[in-house]
């Protein structure tokens, strides 16, 4: 987090850099802010309950975190420039378990993407609902397989009837997918319910599931639930996970690995 201490700040200012913040990490915590900006928790406070009010925020004990609606309307181009790191740092790593031959899934998430950028030299099959990886792999060497539907502008997706046939009658070696939310002991969530059923076509057309879900995505949820996490074979995260949440992650035996930025 970037500092503004000794830079006096009028609060319009403030809470405009507390959502910035907030996209880019996805949970605030007061006293972090209050250091931050140099100002009281209880000015904090009050910064939260005017960007809740607005409908940004969900303010949670100690802290607050994106609503489901900022999350919704994130947007492809916004989400492409968070977490840039992480989400390479993951990708560089879900590529080393892809082997020549294989058919792959990827969905429409930037972090898919990410992992799309890491395989533009390799000799396998990719089936995608993603415009973004179509557009990145069409003069590639990966043979490319679209799902087929109509195009969510939001999501950079195609979803619905056609792309969920499609991606039904193939068999994939290992799907690939990533959430806008993960709850420990839970599942990964998603805002988008076209979106999810597309992602559990994938699931389901699967041999094995690697979940791609950088940190900012823990002890968050969205409208619906895509796959619980004791069904999921792996999670590849980066190292900016909080303590507490790797500690959870030993703790309940999930097969993970921490991605080093």
């Amino acid at each position: 987090m970037n500092s503004t201490k000794n830079q006096k700040l009028f609060p319009s200012e403030r809470q405009k850099k507390i959502r910035r913040i907030a996209l880019e990490k996805g949970i605030l915590r007061i006293s972090e802010l209050a250091d931050n900006f140099a100002v009281s928790e209880m000015t904090i406070r009050r910064d939260l309950e005017i960007l809740e009010d607005s409908g940004f925020l969900e303010r949670t004990f100690g802290g607050a975190i994106l609503s489901e609606q900022a999350s919704f309307e994130l947007s492809y181009s916004s989400r492409l420039e968070t977490n840039v790191e992480a989400k390479k740092a993951i990708a560089k790593y879900a590529a080393s378990l892809i082997y020549d031959g294989d058919t792959i899934a990827l969905d429409s998430s930037t972090t898919a993407l990410a992992l799309a950028e890491e395989l533009q030299d390799r000799k396998i099959t990719v089936l995608s609902n993603s415009l973004g990886v179509a557009q990145l792999l069409r003069s590639a060497r990966p043979r490319l397989i679209l799902s087929g539907g109509y195009l969510r502008q939001l999501t950079g997706g195609f979803v619905g009837p056609l792309a969920l046939k499609t991606i039904a009658d193939l068999r994939i070696d290992h799907a690939f997918i990533s959430s806008k939310g993960l709850i420990l002991n839970d599942a990964l969530f998603d805002s988008d319910l076209d979106e999810i059923e597309v992602k559990r076509a994938m699931i389901n057309s699967a041999a094995k599931l690697t979940a791609i879900v950088d940190a900012s995505k823990f002890a968050r949820s969205a409208l619906g639930k895509i796959i619980a996490l004791s069904d999921i074979d792996l999670l590849i995260t980066d190292n900016s996970i909080a303590t507490k949440y790797l500690k959870e992650l030993k703790e309940i035996g999930l097969n993970y690995h921490i991605a080093k930025v």
